[in-house]
């Protein structure tokens, strides 16, 4: 049971450090870690867990969070387009 505890703890320490750094990476280590505490939680041994923490962080690390990236940059990228105006620019030109 207090292999369950420290996932949870390393969850958390994970998505703390992701809304410190806000870099796309410490919450998939977070996904892992609950995946590893819920195989903690049916008994399984710590040589099964580890390895479940770490291949659901690489997988979501190199697949998912790419994909995720790409349709975040393209949301932002249709609401700057739908902006009537662009306030960069128009801070450049008060300044001149």
């Amino acid at each position: 049971m207090t292999d369950v505890f420290i996932w949870v703890g390393v969850m958390i320490l994970m998505v703390v450090l992701e809304i410190i750094f806000m870099k796309g990476k410490m919450i998939w280590m977070a996904l892992g870690a609950l995946l590893a505490a819920l195989t903690a939680l049916f008994d399984c041994p710590v040589w099964v867990q580890c390895p479940v923490f770490f291949t659901v962080s690489m997988v979501f690390t190199l697949f998912a969070g790419p994909i995720i990236l790409k349709l975040v940059d393209r949301k932002m990228n249709e609401k700057k387009a739908s902006m009537p105006f662009d306030i960069k620019e128009e801070n450049k030109e008060e300044q001149q």
